[in-house]
């Protein structure tokens, strides 16, 4: 039965007041991530934009291996005011403006009650929010992609030459954005040339005209083909399989890129999900087979258009995978979501009544909350502005910031002039011996199983830590703060060896209390140097520290961090980075030293033991006199 016009415009209206509210749900949820730090490759984006126009490309010519387009408008937007994250304001624009299109798009091939869902879907997905916050041309390129298929949509049903300009723009934008969405455009113009055999040398036109707007990059793109260091490396970390493809692909739309969620309610969503779309593409094959059989197509151009946004870009990194280098990662497959978004709900409210409502529920459910569930601190970029304004805080004026390990590259964009930032924890000495006010803060996040932020630390292990504030994250960060030269002796206490720590506290020798092995030690040069391993008794992390005496006299300390594989092995995954290595000066004539033996003892906590040689019968060091 026909609508009314009244009825029709009753729907256009209330249609229009749900995608303004989604889209303003979009804008909210995406503003909430966008003061995060800058993390990963968005600090190349920053370095990129940091010299004018010429610098962006010369910046893309050194660093990159993507189109110029995304960077050209971060610099734009960058010169709004001294925020960082204003180079991340390109990516949210077109990340909200990507709700009403996915319904424009969704209303013309699918039905409005699904573009419906598609957009709310859009709004609250984890991926999606990720990507409308990140300096990267990911959901810039999204956009454009579902702008150009609903361009081309409406051109073909006669919409005139304006929605050819808006197709040929956004293509052409799509492409001067990110290679994959290649993919994607070529398939449009063999969808459109299918769909719309009566229109080909309009389609034909059109693509003659885009390849002419991109023919000025081609040389810049055979120069970055050149690259392979920045092509190889992407897919090094995952190999394509069957399962990846499908797992990369759903990631698209329900998870971040980083990490498969893994909370109870997403699991037990995706399997009754999974059986409602298992029910409807049985439905829809059952209703294909009917119209072959009276003489109408298996599908509907509409959906079929929906099925090749969702496919093309996954099923091309895949060829491309077979042919060149493996690109196919979840970023990689963000021209999809528009797609997946559209054939999803497609799928689910083609079912009968009452199970779509429940299918809908499910999928939005599903999605929307995950997209909460990843606003969460835990699941964020690191947090280096909260760092930086812990520091500011803490520290007294000129107070040296040292970069540790892990994800700190972006302390140098936060940190504010007063305190000067050193590279690396084991240099500058001066600055660690008389920092002003006393303490030098160390900035780092956790990598594999290395501890957060170790008990001593500095220019050969030798300052004590202080305090540690944590701040989590996709990449928790710690900033500790250490004061005060280690000064350490072996000593008898009451009948009992203890080391005596200044300052600090002394730690007492108990055999047991950590186990490992002195490996090897070799002597030449006037030094000794000492190689092996040590981890808690409880196997639950690496030894806080390691001493080496000779009578009584520090000769060195380290903590371990070298990863070992053999003792992980046997011990856990906890305790991989126990070895260490380190040299033990032998100042002085130690010709008359009483044992001319080198002890070497293994800290865990306020206890230690004195490691073992791991040959038998062999003293660590002997005859050490005349070397």
């Amino acid at each position: 039965m026909s609508r009314t016009p009244l009825v029709n415009g009753v729907v256009r209206r209330f249609d229009l007041l749900v995608v303004l509210g989604l889209t303003a749900v979009a804008l909210a949820l995406r503003a909430i991530l966008l003061g995060d730090g800058l993390y990963g490759d968005e600090l190349i984006t920053y370095k990129d934009t940091a010299h004018g126009v010429d610098g962006v490309f010369d910046g893309i010519s050194r660093y990159e291996a993507n189109p110029p387009l995304f960077y050209l408008l971060a610099y734009g937007t960058r010169q709004l005011g001294g925020a960082a994250s204003l180079i991340r304001l390109p990516s949210l624009v077109f990340g909200v403006a990507l709700v009403p299109v996915v319904f424009a798009l969704g209303r013309r091939t699918v039905g409005r009650e699904a573009g419906l869902l598609a957009a709310a879907l859009v709004a609250v997905s984890p991926f999606a929010l990720y990507y409308s916050s990140e300096a990267r041309g990911y959901e810039t390129m999204t956009f454009f992609v579902a702008l150009a298929a609903l361009g081309l949509v409406r051109a073909l049903e006669g919409g005139g030459l304006r929605w050819w300009i808006v197709y040929v723009g956004a293509a052409t934008s799509a492409l001067y954005t990110h290679y994959t969405s290649v993919f994607v455009i070529a398939s449009l113009a063999v969808w459109g040339a299918w769909a719309h055999r009566a229109r080909l040398r309009h389609v034909a036109a059109a693509q003659v005209v885009i390849a002419l707007a991109y023919l000025p990059w081609l040389p810049s793109v055979l120069d970055q083909r050149q690259k392979d260091l920045f092509i190889a490396v992407i897919g090094q970390r995952v190999e394509l399989t069957p399962r990846t493809f499908f797992e990369f692909a759903g990631r698209v739309l329900w998870s971040e890129p980083s990490r498969t969620f893994r909370p109870a309610f997403a699991w037990i969503g995706l399997g009754l999900l999974g059986a409602f779309v298992l029910l409807a593409l049985a439905r829809a094959a059952r209703r294909a087979v009917e119209r072959r059989r009276s003489g109408g197509p298996l599908a509907s151009p509409g959906f079929v258009l929906v099925a090749v946004l969702a496919l093309a870009t996954p099923i091309g990194l895949t060829l491309y995978a077979l042919l060149s280098a493996d690109l196919y990662t979840p970023r990689n497959l963000a021209s999809a979501l528009p797609g997946l978004a559209l054939a999803l709900s497609g799928l689910v409210l083609s079912l009968e009544r009452s199970p779509r409502i429940v299918a809908a529920a499910v999928l939005l459910g599903v999605v929307g909350l995950t997209g909460l569930f990843s606003l969460g601190a835990s699941r964020r970029r690191p947090a280096t502005p909260a760092v930086v304004a812990y520091i500011e805080r803490t520290a007294a004026p000129r107070a040296p910031v040292v970069s540790g390990f892990g994800d700190v590259g972006a302390l140098s964009i936060y940190l504010n002039h007063r305190h000067p930032l050193i590279q690396g924890e084991g240099v500058d000495r001066a600055a660690w011996r008389r920092p002003p006010g006393g303490s030098v803060f160390v900035v780092r996040s956790k990598v594999g199983s290395l501890p957060l932020m170790p008990r001593f630390g500095g220019p050969e292990s030798r300052f004590l830590l202080r305090s540690v504030k944590k701040f989590p994250g996709l990449r928790t960060l710690a900033v500790g703060r250490y004061a005060g030269l280690v000064h350490a002796r072996l000593v008898d206490s009451g009948g009992r060896e203890v080391i005596a720590v200044r300052p600090g506290r002394d730690i007492a020798v108990r055999p047991g209390a950590v186990r490992g092995y002195v490996e090897k030690v070799a002597v030449a040069g006037g030094s000794a140097a000492v190689t092996g391993w040590g981890i808690a008794s409880d196997h639950s992390a690496p030894a806080d520290a390691v001493f080496a005496f000779l009578d009584g006299r520090l000769l060195g300390m380290t903590v371990p961090a070298i990863p070992r594989k053999d003792v992980a092995s046997r011990y856990g995954d906890a305790v991989a980075a126990c070895g260490f290595g380190f040299q033990a000066a032998l100042t002085g004539d130690i010709s008359h030293s009483p044992s001319k033996r080198l002890r070497v003892f293994a800290a865990a906590g306020g206890q230690a033991s004195e490691l073992p040689p791991l040959h038998k019968g062999g003293d660590l060091l002997t005859a050490v006199a005349g070397r």
